[in-house]
């Protein structure tokens, strides 16, 4: 799957897509500029508590 995949599937309530970004990621947030690039339809929020 990808990134991009995770994070719609996080924001429709896939409990466990957060955490597959997070892995993905190495535990850091996007940056908004990374969001922009893989997540261009979805609002900026931060994925991994930080």
């Amino acid at each position: 799957m990808s990134l991009a995949h995770d994070l719609l599937a996080d924001a429709g309530g896939d409990q466990h897509a957060g955490a597959r970004v997070c892995a993905r990621a190495g535990g850091a947030d996007l940056t908004r500029d990374q969001w922009r690039t893989y997540v261009p339809d979805a609002p900026y929020r931060k994925v991994c508590g930080g």
